[in-house]
This record gives structure tokens, C-alpha cells and sequence, in this order.
């Protein structure tokens, strides 16, 4: 059986003696797991392309080419002013739809890079720039300050097209949703309908009205897009406002994160990480945005010497390590093994591949697999990983299999392996999205 991925939504679960049993399998090493990863409506990292991770979401360029790489410290996607990602269109995706009346609330959160306080493509003078926008429902993007210069609104409006009530930050806000250009930026927005909107800015409350009275019903006409960093999803005439800057570690939840659960998101999304390459990550504060000085948010270096953003930052000197497990302890033939490699670790950024090779010529990807044996004996079974400085560790290790039956260590339960495979024992195992082609998208540590 080749080496198989589990998404962390599969859940397999099986009654043995009338008791249910279900070990779980950490996504990641301890203090290092996504806030809410759970809760997660979407998340486009932007590491190596548009995919959504969580989800199926996935974005595509409608036009130009916005640009995946690292920038000022931070991966993410560049967009020039003529780029444009398209999400969905009409009746897609569903789950966009989170200002209709009486849903929960639901937060929605990102790193931004403004290269300039006007965006590109001018529909309104000066141009705004669009971060997400669900075109008949609701719009977050960013305005121009036209009273001092390098300075930008975050504005989030919802849409009355179609019935409900428009609302819109900038007629109720003052100065407290304004933020500078040239350098990364945390935000947050928590919007619920009809009732509330929060918006918080590097990790710091800035903004709430407990009043909002917006909301809007679904609207599905053909004409109404779903983006990221662009006003419309096809075509291209010149009054579009486009985003000019990055986006990094976009994300949708539906739940209203609190204001330590924002918090937490920024410090340790902004924290120095030895060589710059922060991916917004919320545990031990190794996803850093930091410009190598420990100044977060990378404020002056990073840009090469064309002005694109390179990476910037020290080089780091920490390899990563390569560490792994496996239930059951003493397989047998034909039984399912879950390997799990949670506790590897990259000290100096973020592990963004896990590469298997079970010694009986099968092989996987991601940071928990599964795999079974036809015949007894010895394996070994080797684990690879990236981070990504492309840095590589492995570690080797020899799996014994045995003929006839085995044991799961579940605390409190003993399974024997012709249950596990698929009948007898749970695993709640989590990996990092993958992208078409196999390579890693994004990670849940």
C-alpha cells in the first residue's frame, strides 16, 4: 500500500467492547499549533501558490501575475497593480457568504505590505487598494489618506445590493483603522452581523462599534466575484483598484477570535526568527515578519536592490530536526501504521516538507502518513525535512513487523492491530495542505 496522507478531518473511529476510541495526533509540536485551526473557514499562506489549505478555496490569477516569493522578511504574494486573484464567482463557495443575518460571527485576518498609500487602476481618485471582496456582499480593502502623506484607511464595507443594510467603517471611525505604508502589518477584522465589528491592528484593539447595524443576504448574480487583492474577477479595464504590495497568511474563521487570540496571532507572527522568514505562525513565535534585528514587521531592509523585497534578515545557522513516531508500537503485516512527525522541529523558521520512505519502496509526503507491510521483518523508514531556508534534516529509523497480530497503545484501551487498520482503533491526524503537485501549501504548526 503506498504511503497515504489523512487530511485532519478524517476521523476514523471504531467501538471495541462498547467503548469508542479515538487518539488523537498533534499537528504540530507542543505551543506551536494553529489559534483555532479548527474554526478555520479558509487560509491562503501564499508560500507557493493560491491554494486555500484548510479548505477548497483555491485561488487562480484572473490577470497579470501576482507573484508568489518573500518579501521584507515575509513570504507571500506581490501584486503590482495589475494583478488580480479570482476565489469564486457567483454561486461558489458558499462559506464567503458570512454577513448574512443571524450567522455567527467570523473574523478575518492577514499580514499586508502597502508599497504606496494609492492602489492601482483607479475606479475612484486616488485609487483604493482591495484585499478581499465578495462583490454583492462585502468589501475590506484600504484607502489612500489624502491628509497625510504614506497613509492608508482600512475601510470594511458591507453591500446592500440586493436587500439588507450597507454599513461601512470609514462612517464611523476616525483616525483609529489608519496605518503607514513601506512595512508588514497585522489586521484583524471581527464582524457580526447586525450586532458588532472589531477591527484590531498589530495585535492592538483599535476600533469597535457594537451598533453595526450592516448585513447582507446572499446574492449569487453571475457577476458577483470573490477576490483577493482586486475589485473584480475578470476582464481588465482600466478603473479597477488593485491591491500594489503583499499579502501574507490570509485567513477566514467563523468564530469571532478574541483579542488575546489576536494578540497572540501578531506577537508570534512578528517575532525575530533568526533569518527573516516569518509565515505568520501562532506558537513559539518562530513565524516571524522580523527583519533580522529583531524589530518585527521589517520596516527597512528586505528590498533588494530593485526594489522587489527580497529576503532580508540574517542567515540563521539552526538546522531543523527530524524527529517521528508510530501506533502501534509493535505492528504486525497488513496493519495500518500511522507515523506522525509533530515534534520535529525548525529552530531558525518553519518546516515546510516531510518526505517518507518506508524502506518497502512506497513513500509519502506530509507530517502525518499512513502505511502497512505484506511481509515481516525489518524497515527502515526514513523521514526528510525542509524548512524554509531549505534546510534538510532525516532521521532513520527501523520498524519492526511481525507476523499475526499487534497492539495500539491508547491510554487505557489495548487494540489489537486487526482492529486498527480500519475497524478497531481512531486516529485524529492533521497534515499540512498540499498543493496539485505535492508541494507543501502551508503548515498547521
Amino acid at each position: 500500500m503506498v504511503g497515504s496522507d489523512l487530511t485532519r478531518r478524517n476521523v476514523l473511529r471504531a467501538t471495541v467492547g462498547g467503548a469508542l476510541v479515538a487518539a488523537a495526533v498533534s499537528g504540530g509540536a507542543t505551543g506551536q499549533q494553529l489559534v483555532r485551526g479548527g474554526d478555520l473557514i479558509a487560509r491562503w499562506p501564499f508560500t507557493s501558490g493560491f491554494a486555500d489549505a484548510v479548505g477548497s478555496i483555491d485561488g487562480k490569477a484572473a490577470y497579470g501575475d501576482p507573484t508568489v516569493g518573500r518579501y521584507d522578511g515575509r513570504r507571500g504574494v506581490r501584486f503590482d497593480g495589475d494583478d488580480g486573484i479570482q476565489i469564486g464567482s457567483g454561486e461558489d463557495n458558499p462559506e464567503m457568504s458570512f454577513v448574512e443575518s443571524g450567522v455567527s460571527p467570523t473574523t478575518v485576518s492577514g499580514w499586508v505590505y502597502f508599497d504606496r498609500a494609492e492602489g492601482g487602476r483607479p475606479n475612484n481618485d486616488p485609487a483604493n487598494h482591495h484585499i478581499l471582496r465578495n462583490d454583492a456582499e462585502y468589501t475590506l480593502l484600504a484607502t489612500p489618506d489624502t491628509e497625510e502623506d504614506g497613509t492608508v484607511e482600512f475601510i470594511f464595507g458591507i453591500n446592500d445590493l440586493g436587500g439588507g443594510e450597507s454599513y461601512s467603517t470609514v462612517d464611523h471611525a476616525d483616525d483609529e483603522l489608519y496605518a503607514s505604508v513601506g512595512r508588514w502589518h497585522h489586521f484583524a477584522f471581527v464582524v457580526e452581523p447586525e450586532k458588532s465589528i472589531r477591527f484590531h491592528l498589530d495585535g492592538e484593539e483599535r476600533f469597535v462599534d457594537d451598533d453595526m447595524d450592516g448585513y447582507s443576504p446572499r446574492n449569487t448574480n453571475y457577476w458577483s466575484n470573490q477576490t483577493i487583492g482586486s475589485w473584480y474577477g475578470t476582464g481588465n479595464p482600466d478603473w479597477y483598484d488593485l491591491l500594489v504590495g503583499k499579502l501574507s497568511d490570509l485567513r477566514i474563521y467563523d468564530v469571532g477570535l478574541s483579542a488575546a487570540e489576536i494578540e497572540r496571532i501578531y506577537s508570534n507572527g512578528s517575532g525575530e526568527d533568526g533569518d527573516g522568514s516569518g509565515d505568520g505562525d501562532d506558537g513559539d513565535g518562530s513565524g516571524g515578519g522580523d527583519d533580522g534585528d529583531g524589530s518585527g514587521g521589517g520596516d527597512d531592509g528586505g528590498e533588494d536592490a530593485d526594489g522587489d523585497g527580497g529576503e532580508s534578515g540574517g542567515s540563521g545557522s539552526a538546522e531543523p530536526t527530524a524527529v517521528f513516531e508510530y501506533e502501534p508500537s509493535e505492528p504486525a503485516v497488513e496493519t495500518q501504521i500511522a507515523f506522525n512527525a509533530a515534534d520535529s522541529t525548525a529552530e531558525s523558521g518553519e518546516i515546510v516538507s516531510y518526505e517518507w520512505e518506508f524502506g518497502n519502496g512506497e513513500t509519502g509526503t506530509g507530517e502525518t502518513v499512513t502505511n502497512t507491510y505484506a511481509d515481516p521483518g525489518g524497515y527502515n523508514v526514513r523521514l526528510t525535512v525542509t524548512d524554509d531556508r531549505d534546510e534538510s534534516a532525516s532521521v532513520v529509523k527501523t520498524v519492526p513487523v511481525a507476523e499475526g497480530q499487534s497492539t495500539i497503545e491508547v491510554p487505557g484501551f489495548g487494540v489489537s492491530s486487526g482492529l486498527a487498520a480500519l475497524g478497531g482503533g481512531g486516529y485524529l491526524l492533521k497534515r499540512h495542505g498540499e498543493a496539485d503537485d505535492g508541494s507543501v501549501e502551508s503548515t498547521d504548526t
